[in-house]
């Protein structure tokens, strides 16, 4: 019930609508609705309630996605169908679940906030409600499973070029986090399943920090920052806009190019490149200075050694 009270919201943004009109559209009692309110106020989720009047989200309210969708994706793959959820686990489970039940190409999943958020490794992705960009995107069209790795880098890339737009200057570092001031702001996961060279389908997760909430963890404000810490930052549903159009225009690059001219474009953005790094690997720690990435978008360390071609770790800059 919280779902569609808060889709119905989103439709006439600014607009009180009365609890005896949403009780007859669901088809439900006004007390349902009312409790249906209360625990999205309860989780922290914009909605205001006026005696005689009935709801509305707060003026102000910058949603991540319109009630039609987003404007300047006319003719592209991304974005033509979506789902916002006020709630949910998590934006990747949920694009696995609508996958199973029949999502289109490019398809996308937002969500206000996510009680079971995570990043790569299986970390926890602080994600609640008003503070940042929680999205995924289903890719279901000419994939193989060598195109993993060029995927991982794409969508950080598509993250920093959209950020770029806005006057930003953003950093990359291996495989697709997105830093700003030396801080991370946004991270990518990439999940799918697949088998000999065909990859059925590609969920690609897109955590963006645009606040940092009150109760955000100490021990993250040191490594972690967010958009409205380098100035007021853009309304939300510009920046998923923003990185939709980017990360189409790189999978249409990426088809019609190879991965030469992705790499490129990566490493003018990398960050610590010519530079020594450490990465943590399931074999132990390597040291050397970051040399590169190889054709299949393994991170090249030359060490005392030789070269090392890594193809999964976490870099310590």
């Amino acid at each position: 019930m919280a779902d569609r009270l808060f889709a119905a919201l989103l439709a006439a943004p600014g607009t009180y609508v009365s609890g005896s009109a949403l009780a007859a559209r669901f088809g439900v009692s006004r007390t349902a609705i009312w409790k249906a309110a209360n625990r999205l106020m309860e989780a922290g989720f914009p909605v205001e309630r006026a005696h005689r009047r009935g709801y509305r989200l707060a003026e102000g309210y910058d949603p991540p996605v319109g009630p039609n969708g987003w404007e300047g994706l006319e003719g592209a793959e991304l974005g033509q169908a979506f789902r916002f959820f006020p709630e949910v686990d998590s934006t990747q489970n949920a694009a696995r679940r609508w996958f199973d039940d029949g999502a289109p190409h490019g398809a996308v999943v937002l969500a206000e906030r996510q009680t079971a958020g995570r990043g790569r490794m299986g970390r926890q992705w602080v994600s609640p409600p008003g503070t940042g960009l929680w999205m995924s995107v289903i890719l279901t069209d000419g994939l193989r499973l060598a195109d993993v790795h060029a995927l991982s880098l794409m969508a950080g890339l598509a993250v920093a070029e959209a950020l770029e737009a806005f006057g930003y200057r953003p950093g990359l570092k291996w495989p697709n986090d997105v830093l700003l001031a030396g801080k991370k702001v946004a991270g990518v996961l990439i999940e799918g399943q697949g088998e000999l060279d065909r990859l059925y389908f590609a969920v690609v997760g897109i955590g963006l920090n645009v606040r940092l909430p009150e109760a955000f963890p100490p021990e993250l404000r040191t490594i972690a920052t967010a958009l409205a810490e380098h100035g007021p930052p853009p309304p939300r549903r510009k920046l998923a806009a923003a990185i939709l159009s980017a990360l189409d225009r790189e999978l249409r690059a990426y088809r019609a190019e190879g991965f030469g001219p992705l790499r490129e474009r990566w490493l003018v953005r990398a960050v610590s490149l010519g530079r020594e790094i450490a990465v943590e690997t399931g074999g132990g720690r390597i040291v050397g200075r970051f040399a590169g990435l190889d054709d299949d978008g393994k991170l090249l360390v030359e060490t005392a050694a030789g070269l090392r071609a890594i193809a999964s770790g976490e870099v310590r800059l």
